[in-house]
């Protein structure tokens, strides 16, 4: 399941997440069924909207583009996409690693696990900066501007994953990784935005609705049910034993 986003107001605050202040590693994972371009749109941010930006946000930019905004006082610190977008339930990973020799390795993009070309603008700062916004998912950010979206399994650590992290968990209803996880919300709950991850970052859902997910990750209890309907058998044939 996940939470479809009007474009107009609708959003998700998972309130002040802490950890992300002065970061200096963050990964966050989702899926996002996309349709068309709408500028300066934001999935996921915490940042403020003065002067002297602090924090990160995703921005739609021109045609099937996005910018990774990863700021420390200064707004013009990211990193445009080619135009990867396409209609349709896609993975997205924003990366980050404030202790990368360079802009590229400093902040990276994968969709659907494949690294994505990024032009920069500015210098990706060595951690993020602080601010007391919430952590938002469909709309807000710097620019106010809402996105016509549906998101669903929001992950979110202080670590910068490695590739084959990030193409398992891809493809995982649970995260591959439970160290430095601070969010895990598959908005699957009907409309509560809990967090699993045990760090207690509840989201507050304002308008949004729940809608069906992407199909690529089963819920495994419901996965197993499925199975033991179907005589029992696993995914390459063989009988399940249950105790």
């Amino acid at each position: 399941m996940a939470l479809d986003y009007d474009g107009v107001d609708d959003v998700v605050s998972h309130g002040d997440i802490n950890a992300i202040d002065g970061a200096a590693n963050l990964t966050i994972g989702f899926w996002i069924n996309w349709t068309t371009q709408e500028t300066n749109a934001s999935w996921v941010s915490k940042v403020t909207a003065t002067t002297g930006i602090e924090g990160i946000d995703t921005e739609e930019a021109a045609t099937n583009a996005f910018r990774w905004h990863v700021s420390n006082g200064g707004w013009n610190t990211y990193g445009t996409t080619g135009n990867i977008m396409v209609a349709g339930w896609q993975h997205i990973t924003l990366y980050y690693d404030g202790g990368g020799a360079a802009n590229a390795d400093r902040a990276k993009v994968y969709r659907n696990a494949a690294e994505a070309s990024l032009t920069f603008t500015g210098t990706i700062p060595t951690t993020i900066g602080s601010s007391t916004e919430p952590f938002r998912v469909g709309g807000g950010g710097r620019e106010g501007v809402f996105a016509n979206v549906d998101i669903g399994q929001v992950k979110m650590w202080t670590a910068s994953l490695t590739p084959l992290e990030i193409r398992q968990d891809m493809h995982s209803y649970r995260p591959v990784r439970r160290r430095n996880l601070i969010l895990w919300s598959h908005y699957d709950d009907g409309i509560q935005a809990r967090d699993y991850s045990g760090t207690g970052n509840h989201g507050t859902v304002t308008g949004a609705l729940t809608e069906g997910g992407p199909p690529q990750i089963p819920h495994p209890e419901r996965f197993m049910a499925q199975r033991l309907r179907h005589g029992g058998l696993g995914l390459w044939g063989h009988r399940l034993l249950v105790k």
